[in-house]
């Protein structure tokens, strides 16, 4: 289990190892038809940002058959995480 700092404003949180379809919806509307449960790609570690560009956005929409008509901001992901303290500390150690 991974501790670390909370997430940062503007990333949306992923609980797992794999960005779903779920978190991609959840931070961008447009892909909101695709299966909750597909994989998206590897969530990153704790305190890292994964960044999805608007190329890679754009690959996503053409090959779930998603048009986009406009251009897509990109969309930030962090691990969820949260602080360490005694309560969490003191049971592993």
């Amino acid at each position: 289990m991974i501790f670390a700092i909370a997430v940062t404003l503007g990333c949306h949180a992923v609980a797992g190892d794999q960005i779903t379809g779920k978190d991609l919806a959840a931070a961008s509307a447009v892909f909101s038809s695709i299966a909750p449960e597909a994989a998206i790609g590897a969530a990153p570690i704790a305190g890292v940002r994964r960044i999805l560009h608007p190329e890679e956005l754009l690959r996503m929409a053409r090959a779930n058959h998603i048009e986009i008509s406009s251009p897509m901001p990109e969309v930030c992901f962090e691990r969820a995480t949260h602080p360490l303290t005694a309560e969490l500390l003191l049971p592993v150690l």
